[in-house]
């Protein structure tokens, strides 16, 4: 999956991926305005994508892989 966001202006953001259960899977710094999330490894399932500003919550995404 590729996270694009149009207005980069803080340093401190970054996304957390997680399974349904809640569990962590990945952690990522958002450095540029597109950040890469490997998801090849994954099994088929639904995740939700947190898109962060300091830790607080900006966006949640539904990601369904098939």
């Amino acid at each position: 999956i590729t996270l694009t966001i149009t207005n980069v202006a803080s340093e401190d953001r970054s996304c957390r991926f997680f399974d349904m259960n809640r569990r962590l899977i990945s952690s990522h710094k958002i450095k540029n305005h597109e950040t890469i999330i490997p998801m090849e490894r994954l099994a088929s399932a639904t995740y939700l994508l947190y898109v962060l500003d300091q830790n607080t919550q900006l966006k949640v995404f539904k990601i369904i892989k098939e």
